[in-house]
């Protein structure tokens, strides 16, 4: 059964009422009469459309042209896959400009940042003096206590010590600054990406799901208003059958009973269903 771009297609149901009757065999009244039960079938009409299951419909955002239609009827889709483009193709510019931000932002904020790795190289380097210089300090001032070496050359190691203190100390500062500093701007980035995939997509509908495109309702350079319906998507394999029973036969319609379905296009050929659920005109 092939799927075209026109899914409504109209059915007609049999379905199927099993019941019994007395069968009476009559003669001449000279011979034996006998009764007997035996089945029969009683059948409803009834006609409808064919619809996939999980079925929705994609309406417009906004309004615009439609510069690009990405998909056509029978297509297979993925969830998130593009179907058109309306009218603001810049939008796609700003959003890889956008997007390749937002990758540097959090190239930069990350644990392999090359600007945070060359701030804590420049620590490390300048850890490693200061160590040396606090050790050198310690051992002048064990030195000046036991009167080995004079005041003059104890202020000298004092002095050399306590820049190494003030470069570490502003090595840190520097480093944490910077780190504050590219998570804000990461924050940035992945507000102003969010912000433009937002606009991106009322221009450039996306698919909700993994399916099929069974109707497509606009072509490129059509114009389309707020709310304009623009393609009905759903399930690729699954497909379900509403049919319309007449009020005098609802009442004996029941869940799990048969159908047999012929379509109006297929004529020749019947299917077999059976009855999911039975919905009032009121739902």
């Amino acid at each position: 059964m092939s799927k075209g771009s026109n899914m409504k297609r109209t059915v007609y149901g049999i379905i199927l009422l099993s019941s019994f009757f007395i069968w009476q065999a009559c003669g001449n009244r000279s011979e034996t009469i006998t009764a007997e039960y035996r089945d029969i079938t009683e059948a409803v009409y009834a006609s409808g459309n064919l619809y996939p299951e999980n079925e929705y419909r994609l309406f417009a955002n906004t309004e615009g042209i439609v510069l690009k239609r990405f998909v056509h009827a029978g297509d297979s889709v993925q969830k998130g896959t593009a179907l058109f483009m309306l009218d603001r193709e810049v939008d796609l510019s700003r959003l890889n400009t956008a997007s390749k931000a937002l990758q540097v932002a959090e190239k930069n904020a990350g644990e392999s940042s090359p600007l945070l790795a060359e701030l804590r190289a420049g620590l490390h380097s300048i850890r490693d003096k200061y160590q040396q210089d606090s050790a050198n300090y310690a051992r002048y001032q064990n030195l000046f206590e036991k009167e080995v070496v004079n005041l003059k050359t104890l202020e000298q190691y004092k002095l050399t010590f306590e820049i190494s203190r003030n470069d570490i100390l502003g090595k840190q500062q520097a480093y944490k600054r910077t780190q504050d500093q590219l998570k804000v701007e990461l924050a940035n980035a992945q507000t102003n990406y969010q912000t433009i995939l937002e606009s991106y997509d009322e221009h450039a509908p996306v698919s909700r799901l993994n399916g099929m495109v069974y109707e497509v309702t606009k072509e490129e350079g059509e114009s389309v208003r707020r709310g304009e319906l623009l393609a009905i998507l759903g399930a690729r394999d699954s497909m379900l059958v509403r049919l319309q029973v007449d009020e005098l036969d609802f009442r004996r319609v029941h869940l799990g009973q048969e159908v047999i379905i012929r379509f109006d296009i297929d004529e020749g050929k019947i299917y077999k269903a059976k009855i999911s659920h039975i919905l009032s005109q009121t739902q």
